[in-house]
């Protein structure tokens, strides 16, 4: 996997994620702690499929400085200068270039 470093001058946010490890007896969702990334939130319309095929609004789309792998149950925060700081995450999609992944985009 490959990441050019250089891409992170593009990001001048901090978000702050927790990885999904399950629920308990009761449902309630647990989370791994929370690591910091870097990112570009862009908070504009755009229609997309969700892992359903459903057509829906994603209101959000961050642009991250990983190649991390991110699931739809994992927590996403933003920073407090955005609302909601915690939207659900719609759709996830990592891009590659010639020499391997490159970012993931999150769709909220």
């Amino acid at each position: 996997m490959t990441f050019y470093s250089g891409y992170l001058l593009l990001m001048p946010h901090t978000l702050t994620l927790e990885v999904y490890s399950g629920t308990d007896g009761f449902g309630t969702p647990h989370f791994k702690s929370a690591v910091s990334l870097l990112g570009l939130v862009v908070q504009d319309v755009k229609k997309i499929s969700d892992l359903h095929g459903q057509e829906k609004d994603s209101m959000t789309q961050i642009y991250l400085g990983t190649t991390t792998a991110i699931g739809i149950r994992d927590r996403l925060t933003l920073p407090s200068a955005f609302s909601p700081v915690a939207p659900p995450i719609l759709r996830v999609a990592r891009y590659s270039d010639k020499d391997g992944l490159h970012n993931t985009v999150v769709y909220m």
